[in-house]
C-alpha cells in the first residue's frame, strides 16, 4: 500500500487487517501509508480513512441489498434506483453510474452536501419584505428563481426581491457512521453499474 502497487480492490482489507495487527512494524507502515499520499494528496472520508479504500473491491450484490433493505440507510425513502419503488425526494439514480465516478459517488455518501443536484438542495431564502422560504431551487437565471416548497408547490422569485440566501444543503444524512467501510464499498460498486443501457441495434433492412 506504501508503494501504490497494491490491487485497488484489496486496498480496504489490507487497511483493516493493518489496522487490528500488533505489530509496531506494521503500524510504522500504516502510519507511513497515511503520511505519504500520492500526487495531488490522499483525500480523506474521514480523520483516519482514504477516500482511495472506498472505491473498489465492493460487492454489487451485497450494495443492491443495502440500498433495498438497510434500515438505518434508508435509501429508497428519498431516492428511486432500479424500480418505481422509492421517492423523488433525493434524485433518480437509475442511471447514475454513468454521470458519476467511483470517486464521486464515494463523496456523496460520505459528503452528501459536498455536491447537490440542481434542485434537490433544501436552502433558505429570506425576502425583503421579511418572508422566509425554505426549498430548492429548480431552476434560476439572472432575474429569477423557480422555487419549490416542502409541499411541492412552486413559486417563483424575483432575484431583486431576496434579501438573503443560504446555500443549498442535502436532506440526506452522511452515511459513514450508519454504514461501515465496507457497506460503503458495496453501495458504490452497485451504484457505478447503474448505467444507461446501449441502443439497440437497428434493425437490418428486409
Amino acid at each position: 500500500m506504501v508503494a501504490r502497487k497494491l490491487d485497488a480492490g484489496l486496498k480496504l482489507d489490507v487497511f483493516r487487517l493493518a489496522q487490528d495487527s500488533a505489530s509496531g512494524e506494521v503500524a510504522a507502515a500504516l502510519r507511513k501509508y497515511l503520511a505519504a499520499p500520492p500526487k495531488g494528496g490522499l483525500k480523506m472520508a474521514s480523520p483516519d480513512l482514504p477516500y482511495e479504500l472506498l472505491t473498489d473491491g465492493g460487492d454489487p450484490a451485497r450494495g443492491k441489498a443495502i440500498i433495498n433493505g438497510h434500515l438505518g440507510a434508508n435509501c429508497i425513502a428519498c431516492h428511486r434506483v432500479d424500480s418505481d419503488e422509492g421517492s423523488e425526494v433525493g434524485p433518480m439514480l437509475r442511471q447514475i453510474g454513468g454521470l458519476r465516478t467511483k470517486e464521486e459517488l464515494a463523496e456523496s455518501l460520505v459528503e452528501p452536501s459536498a455536491k447537490i443536484v440542481a434542485g434537490f438542495g433544501i436552502e433558505t431564502i429570506v425576502l425583503k419584505d421579511g418572508t422566509t422560504l425554505a426549498g430548492s431551487v429548480t431552476k434560476e437565471n439572472a432575474k429569477s428563481l423557480d422555487f419549490r416548497l416542502p409541499d411541492g408547490k412552486p413559486q417563483k422569485i424575483n432575484v431583486t426581491a431576496i434579501a438573503s440566501r443560504t446555500p443549498p444543503v442535502s436532506v440526506m444524512p452522511p452515511m459513514l457512521g450508519i454504514l461501515t467501510p465496507e457497506e460503503i464499498r458495496d453501495v458504490v460498486a452497485y451504484l457505478s453499474g447503474l448505467k444507461p443501457k446501449a441502443a439497440k441495434s437497428a434493425k437490418t433492412k428486409k
